[in-house]
């Protein structure tokens, strides 16, 4: 496999599909061609991914009658993958958590294509910004992980504990 010079952005679609964008470049182990089907394969994948993000937030907060989701404005997705292979854009959809008119939190997905991770999501609350990143490898179940910090090492899994705890509930 081609190794990009340690100072370049490699970012994988699989574990066999990368592209180095200093070099303008498919790096690939087995000599397939990287395609548009490829790259719209994840976005609907990381789409789908997000979908059960807010389906599974909202069946942990169902068990307080209080709690509600709701749409929050959609964020564009544009990302330079995206632009290189002439895919439009779409809308990555967010929202938030609710306590009557109080927002709690609100869930904003950044991208799919981040290092280190499968898609991330910033949350944003009263008191922090933890960061949700997705850890699974591709087209596995997901693996969300909180960060409360910048720290590799401050990851938490996230549940419904860990939910509750950034919402300020008990």
């Amino acid at each position: 496999m081609h190794r990009a010079p340690a100072n370049t952005v490699v970012w994988c679609l699989t574990q066999s599909h990368c592209y180095d964008h200093a070099m303008h470049e498919r790096i690939d182990d087995n000599d397939s061609k990287l395609s548009t089907a490829d790259l719209v394969k994840r976005i609907d994948d990381w789409m789908e991914r997000l979908g059960q993000l807010r389906q599974l937030v909202d069946g942990w907060i169902s068990e307080r009658p209080n709690l509600r989701i709701a749409d929050a404005p959609a964020v564009p997705m544009r990302e330079q993958l995206m632009q290189q292979y002439h895919i439009p854009k779409r809308s990555m959809p967010a929202f938030r958590v609710m306590e009557g008119d109080k927002q709690l939190a609100l869930f904003r997905p950044v991208g799919l294509w981040v290092i280190g991770a499968n898609g991330r999501v910033d949350v944003f609350t009263e008191k922090a910004a933890p960061i949700l990143v997705d850890a699974a490898p591709n087209f596995e179940r997901p693996a969300w992980k909180l960060y409360m910090s910048k720290s590799p090492r401050d990851a938490i899994e996230f549940n419904q504990e860990s939910l509750y705890s950034i919402l300020g509930l008990s």
